[in-house]
């Protein structure tokens, strides 16, 4: 993960924060994001995100191990993956595929062909005058 997608990242998880801060922390956040400590910054919202058990938006998750991944073989790696492993992914939200709705014809009364037979084999003959 590049500067540029680490700036994004910190900016989503800190929009994704919003319920669990008060004023006064996200305000000293954004100033902390603001002078690109943005180490400092996931980590503070990944605990915070832990401690007040609130998940984390699935889109999210994709880019928190991206992160994480980029701690391969440095000291803070081993805490950072444990901090992640602690996250709770949101459960995805699937829209329901609405099916189109089906036209029924219009029912029309009408007699079938057997019925029709019956009726003309039960009518006597017509009388021709002559």
């Amino acid at each position: 993960m590049n500067r540029a997608e680490e700036f994004t990242f910190v900016w989503a998880l800190l929009d994704a924060a919003d319920v669990i801060l008060d004023e006064a922390t996200r305000m000293r956040l954004c100033i902390r994001i603001g002078a690109g400590e943005y180490r400092e910054s996931i980590i503070e919202l990944l605990r915070r995100f832990t401690s007040s058990d609130t998940a984390i938006p699935p889109g999210l998750s994709a880019s928190l191990w991206a992160w994480v991944n980029g701690f391969v073989g440095s000291d803070a790696e081993t805490v950072l993956r444990g901090l992640a492993a602690r996250i709770r992914i949101a459960s995805a939200a699937l829209p329901a595929i609405a099916e189109p709705a089906r036209v029924q014809a219009p029912l029309i009364p009408r007699r079938s062909e057997r019925a029709k037979r019956l009726l003309q084999v039960a009518k006597p003959p017509a009388v021709v005058n002559r």
